[in-house]
């Protein structure tokens, strides 16, 4: 369903959730705090777009062996 520059600018902190997501007991909140923080552990970045309405996308970069 997208976020807003709001929602999105939080997606990445811990125990953060959406209003949709805690209206749909939906989560706990840490699963993105999780997946950036061993991304970028190894070296990687973690980028999120997202419009509302229109929906959200998340890009994961690896660096190669």
């Amino acid at each position: 369903v997208g976020m807003t520059p709001e929602e999105v600018a939080q997606a990445f902190d811990p125990g953060w959730q959406s209003e949709r997501a805690r209206a749909r007991n939906d989560g706990v909140g840490l699963g993105l705090a999780i997946v950036k923080s061993l991304v970028e552990s190894n070296g990687g970045r973690v980028r999120m777009e997202s419009r509302p309405g229109e929906g959200t996308s998340v890009t994961i970069a690896l660096p190669c062996a």
